[in-house]
């Protein structure tokens, strides 16, 4: 098991109440994964998958509105906190279900 730190810069800064790791200008998520996960696209996606899970934990607004402001600061939230991990995991396979999911290259 190998252990990636993966940070985000706070992407706005809106009067919100932020859940806690966006209370500050960065945070850091730590996910554990296997290397060899990323040896076959369909372990990437896999991979994708847990890793979004957590992202979308990590980015969400704990308020008790969901109103469009709150909904567009998780949103790029967890879009800057992606592409972050997916530069920071470094793998063709990874890189191309980032690209097939979001429809942008990564870099």
């Amino acid at each position: 098991m190998k252990n990636v730190l993966i940070a985000a810069a706070s992407v706005m800064g809106i009067g919100l109440a932020a859940p806690a790791a966006l209370a500050q200008e960065e945070f850091a998520i730590e996910f554990s994964y296997d290397r060899a996960e990323l040896i076959t696209e369909e372990g990437a996606q896999a991979l994708y998958d847990r890793l979004q899970d957590e992202i979308e934990d990590a980015c969400e607004v704990s308020t008790g509105s969901r109103d469009l402001e709150s909904l567009r600061f998780e949103r790029a939230c967890i879009e800057e906190t992606t592409r972050n991990a997916v530069q920071t995991l470094n793998s063709h396979h990874m890189n191309a279900v980032y690209e097939t999911e979001t429809g942008e290259a990564v870099g």
